[in-house]
């Protein structure tokens, strides 16, 4: 499925083959009823053609007969590329403030339909805009399940297309995931993972880049020395930011986010 394509128009047309139905009903898990209407075409250029409006379960348990293609209607505006805290669900700093988002994204140089996995997700906001900016696909790990249920309200909100959540310690759970990631942006998931970031390098696709942020030294210094010790090539940046808050009529500095980055080289 091309993201740069689905769902990005009033009205998306799409030629099918026997898994389609499937594979949208997976792309679309966190959408509403009624957030897209199906136009289904039968048997084109056949004297028995026809045309209904069936849902996706009724097209897998009945398959349409072949040859057929999908017209899509959307159903919902979409809402701006780059999310305000106040439309991701979280808990009290448990997002990635939009600023730092941005740089994060811009960092991980992403490019439509490539995976990402999203380590220590939180409220899920790097996943939401890396979709609605770039269209990628993503898959998240967060342990935290109060989190996990406020990403599933986000993801459904945003119309997030062709997503996965783990809900449990992401030092285990990405061990299971068979995929084979293009970007790692790691954004929490404590010592573990930290101490896993050579892991998390050998499992990143050749050509890749994972991005890693810590507000603290002390993880900071702990995977520093995991990628010494794997002889791993990484940058540092460190960013921070003052804000003028009129009402305080002072200057509040916000803390400063040390960031990782290691680009995988491509031996092709």
């Amino acid at each position: 499925m091309n993201l740069e394509e689905f769902l990005i128009k009033d009205y998306t047309f799409i030629i099918c083959d026997e898994h389609t139905p499937s594979i949208i009903k997976e792309a679309t898990k966190y959408f509403k009823e009624g957030d897209f209407e199906i136009t289904l075409g039968e048997q084109f250029g056949y004297e028995d053609e026809k045309f209904s409006n069936p849902t996706l379960d009724e097209m897998i348990e009945n398959p349409p007969k072949m040859p057929y293609s999908l017209l899509v209607k959307r159903n919902f505006k979409t809402l701006p590329n780059i999310s305000t805290e106040d439309s991701i669900e979280h808990e009290n700093g448990m997002i990635t403030k939009s600023y730092k988002r941005h740089v994060s994204l811009q960092n991980l140089e992403l490019q439509a339909n490539q995976l990402m996995w999203d380590v220590g997700a939180g409220s899920g906001s790097v996943s939401i805009d890396g979709y609605k900016r770039y269209k990628i696909r993503s898959i998240m790990f967060e342990k935290n399940v109060k989190r996990a249920k406020m990403i599933e309200t986000s993801l459904s909100m945003h119309k997030i297309v062709d997503t996965k959540l783990y809900i449990g310690e992401a030092s285990e759970d990405y061990k299971t995931e068979t995929s084979t990631p293009e970007r790692i942006f790691v954004g929490g998931g404590g010592a573990k993972v930290i101490c896993e970031l050579d892991y998390l390098y050998e499992r990143l696709a050749e050509g890749g880049i994972m991005v890693a942020n810590f507000v603290t030294l002390e993880h900071l210094s702990t995977a520093i020395q995991t990628l010494k010790s794997a002889n791993i090539d990484f940058d540092i940046k460190s960013i921070s930011l003052t804000t003028y808050k009129m009402k305080l009529q002072m200057p509040e500095p916000e803390r400063v986010m040390h960031q990782i980055i290691v680009k995988k080289e491509n031996n092709g």
